[in-house]
């Protein structure tokens, strides 16, 4: 063989597939099936990753300083999104342009995230979910308190400059194989 996988042989990830573009309903709907029929054959992790994938196609669609128009005057954020997987975990990085605030407001949020235990996480979307809705928020403010709820992993954030105003946003959640097989209750 000529081009061998040397990944599977030293336990790196393999990426399943990439995608950088717009993040339209289009494509969030077909990255979506992609999963259902990549993971058809257990149900649970199917629907765990599905579940991640939706939070962070929509978080890059709804919230990304870089956008396209698409057909009918629709205006979508653009965003990279990339599935790998190895013997233990399955990882979805997305990363999408956001300003220099909101860089800050993530990454204070993300610090917290990470600081909260399950039971803590779980109390904290609730006190989220109940909080009125900041003016820019597109959703109820929760879904990276759920992303960590249903990866049971610390969420692993980068921002790296990109001029004096903006930041390119990356957040991998990575999901133990073994746990995606579990549901615990969210």
């Amino acid at each position: 063989m000529l081009f061998e996988d040397t990944s599977i042989a030293y336990n790196q990830p393999q990426e399943v597939f990439s995608y950088n573009g717009p993040m339209s309903h289009t494509i969030i709907s077909e990255l979506g099936d992609f999963i259902k029929v990549w993971l058809s054959d257990d149900e649970k992790s199917s629907k765990k990753v599905f579940a991640i994938l939706i939070e962070l196609l929509q978080n890059a669609s709804y919230y990304s300083k870089s956008s396209i128009t698409v057909h009918e005057n629709q205006e979508h954020g653009v965003g990279r999104f990339i599935l790998s997987h190895d013997q233990d975990f399955f990882y979805m990085e997305c990363g999408n342009l956001v300003s220099t605030s909101t860089a800050s407001k993530l990454d204070q949020a993300i610090e917290h995230i990470n600081s909260l235990d399950h039971q803590a996480l779980r109390k904290y979307k609730r006190e989220q979910r109940d909080k009125p809705r900041e003016e820019e928020s597109k959703g109820a403010g929760i879904g990276l308190i759920q992303v960590a709820l249903l990866s049971s992993n610390p969420l692993q954030a980068s921002f790296t400059p990109k001029g004096n105003e903006y930041f390119f946003y990356s957040n991998t959640i990575r999901i133990n194989k073994q746990k995606a097989n579990t549901l615990e209750k969210i």
